[in-house]
């Protein structure tokens, strides 16, 4: 697990990409199955499955890896 997935902290910029689909905004939130970014045209929930994060820094993050709370994650990783 990269430090990206560990740390992908509120008001990072993002790119979600769902199939032929991407948004990009600022993450607000996640709960434990979704996202939640503002977008140009308002707040936007997208599940963590089946998404491809891509962060202003270029990284990419498979969706799937952040299911679960932030703090889970981190109890996975010891």
């Amino acid at each position: 697990m990269s430090d990206a997935e560990d740390f992908l902290l509120p008001g990072s910029r993002i790119t979600v990409v769902r199939e032929e689909n991407k948004a990009t905004g600022t993450l607000l939130y996640e709960t434990k199955n979704t996202l939640v970014v503002l977008t140009e045209t308002g707040k936007k929930m997208y599940p963590k499955r089946h998404s491809l994060l891509v962060l202003s820094d270029g990284r990419r993050i498979n969706g799937s890896k952040l299911i679960g709370r932030p703090a889970e994650r981190l109890m996975r990783k010891n």
